[in-house]
């Protein structure tokens, strides 16, 4: 051990020396569930283990999220030793939870801004058409082009307007 792995994972005031690897090192995955110490693999195999999705426990039963590589220490083509590196990514995962959280939130709001766009829309087709039913009785008792002019220009944005609403619905669809 370091001093930063001690530190880390609570060893500062305690003696890690001569302790089992199994008390200074235990591992687990993200969900609880148990892992392998890495070290007693790669000494096992003589190779390399890289993982990003640990979490090491500390003295204080509290766990580390970390990444860590694992490798054997070899002589005369014999595993002699082992090392672990680790980093503490307690930041990262916690801006990714604040991600996770904050992309929620929009969901939840664009979800939210369609229902409401869509009620809009059809709470707006009904004054719409009473807008256009009435417009049409006007104009079909329009006796002079003074007042049929401007009544037909009501039809027509009442029917732009009519539009507007199925393209909205249809988007919120």
């Amino acid at each position: 051990f370091n001093r930063a792995a001690e530190g880390l994972l609570g060893w500062a005031d305690l003696d890690p020396i001569q302790r089992p690897l199994g008390e200074l090192t235990r591992f687990a995955a993200f969900d609880g569930s148990s892992v392998a110490c890495p070290l007693k693999g790669v000494m096992r195999t003589g190779g390399k283990i890289s993982s990003d999705e640990q979490v090491l426990l500390r003295m204080d039963g509290s766990w580390l999220p970390a990444t860590y590589t694992a490798a054997s220490i070899r002589c005369d083509d014999r595993t002699t030793g082992a090392v672990i590196a680790f980093q503490d990514v307690s930041d990262r995962k916690r801006a990714e939870k604040e991600r996770e959280g904050f992309i929620e939130g929009l969901q939840r709001t664009a979800r939210f801004n369609e229902m409401f766009v869509g009620v809009l829309g059809h709470d707006l087709r009904n004054p719409l058409s009473a807008i256009t039913m009435s417009a049409s009785l006007v104009l079909g008792r329009a006796d002079s082009e003074g007042i049929a002019k401007p009544i037909a220009r009501i039809l027509s944005s009442a029917g732009r307007m009519a539009r507007m609403i199925d393209q909205i619905l249809d988007f919120t669809r």
